[in-house]
């Protein structure tokens, strides 16, 4: 991106990844709603244990088909892996989403790191 573009507003440290309209935001136990579907946090996340014991909060956040498509970094973080979890494309259009666990078994890349509020997945 060019500078100037996604900049955090004063006193935050977080912005969008994504043009899009936010589903659902919150804190996260072993699992979570979108749209009235339950989601296990360890199928979204491939599997893998690099995020029990840490406090999460999740955002979901859908795309249309004319949204822009690209995904930047929310923040200045460090990267230590990324899972590619094999799944269906599968469209995620809020009414689909409502009626099926498009989540869970959409293909996607998780990646996880550290940023300076701690754990980022």
């Amino acid at each position: 991106l060019q500078p100037g573009v996604r900049v955090p507003e004063q006193g935050c440290s977080l912005v969008s990844p994504v043009d899009g309209i936010v589903l659902s935001a919150g804190p996260v136990g072993s699992s979570f709603l979108v749209k009235g579907i339950e989601y296990s946090l360890l199928a979204l996340l491939g599997g893998g244990s690099a995020h029990e014991g840490r406090s999460l909060h999740q955002l979901t956040i859908y795309l249309s088909p004319g949204d822009y498509h690209g995904f930047h970094a929310p923040t200045d973080a460090v990267l230590s892996t990324s899972q590619h979890v094999a799944g269906q494309l599968l469209s995620v259009h809020p009414n689909l989403l409502a009626r099926w666990p498009v989540l869970a078994s959409n293909e996607r890349v998780v990646l996880s790191g550290v940023w300076d509020g701690g754990f980022l997945a």
